[in-house]
């Protein structure tokens, strides 16, 4: 029951022991109310300049929690930073700040032990544009079961768990890190986008049997949805009819196939998403699970270059990523909440990301 127990707990205001000063001002500012402007030095790590950053801090998220495998928790702020729309991760030890524009995906971090900002990449940079080129994920139909583990949602839901364990494979990036580039600013569209009160996602690690399952092989998602099925039986981690549901992602550091970045079942419970794809991936697919299709994606302009919306199919390494789902599939995610199922011929879509 650790999960459910991870799953129920409501979240209030961050209460941290703060070590660095980045930390402290930041905590400082937020406890005097919003909104608040905190002056936060800009400069690289390893850069001897003092110029500072300005981040204005303007609301809580409500609403949205996050669990991290360590057992500390998350929570999320509305913000600008630098002048551009950003969302505020606090956590223990850390100080996250994203930004996700048509430019992609910058990431100001701060943690307890440093004066001085670190920074990870950032998506249509040269670095990550032939990830971004090659990416792949594909959708197929949820397989036969009988375990009574995928009826539809009921009107109404209160909360939605997004459950992602991160395969022992992945070493080299914390959970902090992770869902400051794939998840954060995603998490608080999906609290916008869903008809729920309440937005979960949570982080496991070392869980034998499920994050150290073998993962290169074309049947990953099958066998991860096995596993996890059992799971949650053993565990009672079932749906409860217009309370709770729960969806299930694995996290691994690098392709599942050769040419292939992710797969997610249609209107099911169960995706698996690599770390080595571009930040969209994670939102790709749970978008599916979601009941949200390739069709309804689309190329937009974001400022003077086109984007790519989250569920886009055909990716091209010289447009960008919006950042955001169309409103077509914003409007299938709430009628999948409300109980609707993707139409059958809308199944088993593959699609270039």
């Amino acid at each position: 029951m650790k999960i459910l127990a991870v799953c129920t707990v409501v979240l209030a205001a961050p209460a941290f022991a703060s070590t660095s000063g980045p930390l402290r001002a930041f905590d400082e500012a937020v406890a005097a109310g919003l909104p608040q402007r905190v002056a936060l030095p800009a400069g690289d790590a390893e850069a001897r300049d003092a110029s500072s950053g300005e981040l204005v801090v303007t609301s809580l998220v409500e609403g949205l929690d996050t669990a991290f495998s360590d057992g500390t928790r998350g929570t999320h702020y509305m913000a600008t930073w630098q002048g551009k729309p950003a969302v505020v991760v606090r956590s223990a030890g850390h100080l996250d700040i994203t930004v996700a524009d048509a430019t992609g995906v910058s990431i100001t971090g701060y943690s307890g032990d440093t004066e001085r900002p670190h920074r990870l990449r950032r998506d249509g940079s040269a670095e990550s544009a032939a990830a971004t080129a090659r990416a792949v994920a594909s959708v197929a139909d949820e397989p036969p079961t009988t375990s009574g583990l995928s009826p539809n949602p009921h009107e109404g839901l209160s909360t939605v768990g997004f459950h992602m364990f991160v395969h022992d494979d992945v070493e080299d990036r914390s959970d902090q890190h992770i869902h400051a580039g794939y998840v954060a600013w995603w998490a608080v569209d999906m609290r916008r986008i869903l008809a729920v009160r309440r937005v979960q996602t949570v982080y496991r690690r070392r869980m034998p049997g499920l994050t150290d399952i073998p993962r290169h092989d074309g049947d990953l998602l099958g066998r991860w949805t096995l596993s996890m099925q059992r799971l949650v039986m053993r565990e009672g981690l079932m749906p409860i009819p217009g309370h709770s549901w729960f969806k299930f992602m694995l996290l691994t550091p690098d392709a599942i196939e050769p040419g292939h970045y992710g797969r997610a079942w249609l209107g099911g419970d169960h995706a698996v998403a690599s770390l080595n794809g571009p930040y969209t991936v994670i939102a790709h697919e749970y978008g599916h699970t979601l009941g949200g299709v390739h069709e309804d994606a689309s190329v937009e302009w974001s400022g003077f270059w086109p984007c790519e919306t989250n569920l886009y199919s055909h990716s091209n390494a010289l447009r960008r990523n919006c950042y955001r789902y169309t409103p077509e599939n914003q409007r299938r995610m709430r009628e999948y909440m409300a109980g609707a199922l993707p139409d059958e011929g809308e199944r088993r879509l593959e699609m270039v990301y």
